[in-house]
């Protein structure tokens, strides 16, 4: 190790957890998911509904702990110093019609969706049912630049993850994603059946 590396790599620390770092210095976050809607976006609710889902040994203190820190992770999409991230996100409709937590709670995570969409640097687009294959279809992840320009590659896993640099897999990854975008509901109709569905919820 020597004076140049990045500071994740000299410490030991997981690539979950640096994830979590670099986010709070992204400049740009790019989102692709199958399942859960992105924790920058979550609702409280809906964190928790994901908390107990994916551990139900955890006591209400751990719950809490979970919810709390996705809430301070969401803090980057409304700061003033330095100029919050441009997050675009891409999702399955699977991902908007699963009702996590019950009715309620995912008719209030979509309009939490479009409010935070209304508001800050963040767009999100809908890959609809009716596409037969698409380049999601492998799973899910997410491209972080950061303040510095550091470009990294995180694949998401149940418990875990894995912090990719190679630039060959950040070239494929920007690119899937690139197509991605191309094969989902352009931004005013993906907002539309978002829409649509929370009133399905409610």
């Amino acid at each position: 190790m020597h004076a140049g590396q990045p500071w994740w790599e000299r410490a030991v620390v997981t690539d979950a957890v640096v994830i979590v770092m670099l986010e709070q210095r992204a400049a740009e976050i790019r989102e692709y998911h199958t399942v859960p809607i992105p924790g920058l976006l979550q609702t409280s609710a809906y964190t928790r509904a994901l908390a107990i889902a994916g551990r139900p040994s955890r006591t209400p203190e751990e719950i809490e702990g979970v919810v709390e820190g996705r809430r301070r992770r969401q803090e980057i999409l409304g700061r003033q110093q330095p100029a919050p991230p441009l997050l675009l996100v891409v999702l399955d409709e699977m991902v908007i019609r699963r009702p996590v937590g019950g009715r309620r709670t995912m008719a209030d995570q979509l309009e939490r969706i479009l409010d935070v969409e209304s508001e800050a640097r963040v767009t999100v687009q809908i890959v609809p049912y009716r596409t037969e294959q698409h380049p999601g279809l492998a799973g899910a992840f997410r491209l972080v630049r950061a303040d510095d320009g550091t470009d990294v590659l995180y694949l998401e896993h149940a418990q875990a993850g894995i912090l990719i640099q190679d630039s060959a897999d950040l070239k494929e990854f920007s690119e899937r994603f690139a197509d991605l975008r191309g094969v989902a509901l352009p931004p005013p109709e993906s907002r539309k059946l978002i829409e649509e569905i929370r009133g399905e919820f409610r």
